[in-house]
């Protein structure tokens, strides 16, 4: 599980960010965790843009980047 002020990459993109949150989807009638990630610098979409997308969606990156961001 991925807390707030983790690094993330997302498993499909390969864009990382900083968690920021977390939030839900409701889908056939039932709740599916989500993660609210801000979208670092190179990370090959819009600087700055927070996404939201289910929590699956992302993996927690390696301690070695997350100490150089």
């Amino acid at each position: 599980m991925l807390n707030v002020e983790d690094y993330a990459v997302h498993r499909k993109t390969g864009w990382i960010g900083k968690v920021t949150g977390y939030g839900h989807l409701m889908l056939n009638g039932t709740y599916l965790p989500t993660l609210k990630v801000h979208l670092l610098k190179g990370s090959g979409a819009v600087q700055g843009s927070i996404i939201e997308d289910l929590s699956s969606s992302w993996m927690e990156v390696e301690a070695e980047y997350s100490h150089s961001v």
